[in-house]
């Protein structure tokens, strides 16, 4: 997998990604705003992310596997040394390995260009597989929050990790 900085040239298989994905990621996140059901709706959101991005506040990747965005991963919130990461693959890549290149691509970009010193990530109870490569990188959980939500009739609610980087 080749990772890129998001630019506007990926919008459209990034689109595609998400798109032909929504129903697999919906299985364990928050469906995505409206915006992105167009790909213009998608764009203007996306030239939103890159403003985050030039301003510093936020970084986003891109994962290729040959001509085909298959992951995506992002540093977010970032702020006194601390950064959230996220990161989604799509499902026909699962279990090859790219989340966790996604994740170490992001540790690595967080440790070493941008200094941080912690990073905090988040998924919810049923992503079994997004815990455990959180908790092969080195994250540890911190919180497991009592409130619940229904996410395609099942009750879960958010797990939350971090791992220090010093």
């Amino acid at each position: 997998m080749k990772v890129h900085q998001l630019n506007q040239e990926h919008y459209k298989a990034l689109f595609d990604f998400e798109t032909r994905n929504k129903e697999w990621f919906e299985l364990f996140v928050p469906p995505r705003p409206r915006a992105y059901q167009t790909l213009v709706g998608f764009s203007c959101a996306s030239d939103a992310l890159l403003r985050e991005q030039d301003s510093g506040a936020s970084y986003f990747y891109v994962g290729y596997l040959g001509d085909t965005i298959i992951a995506r991963a992002n540093l977010t919130e970032l702020s006194n040394g601390v950064g959230s990461i996220g990161y989604r693959v799509c499902r026909n890549q699962t279990g090859k390995g790219y989340g966790s290149a996604a994740l170490n691509y992001l540790i690595d970009v967080a440790k070493h260009k941008l200094g941080l010193k912690e990073l905090n990530a988040k998924t919810t109870t049923n992503n079994i597989a997004s815990m455990k490569v959180l908790e092969k990188q080195g994250f540890s959980e911190t919180v497991r929050e009592t409130n619940t939500f229904n996410m395609n009739g099942e009750e879960v609610s958010f797990v939350h990790y971090v791992k220090h980087l010093e």
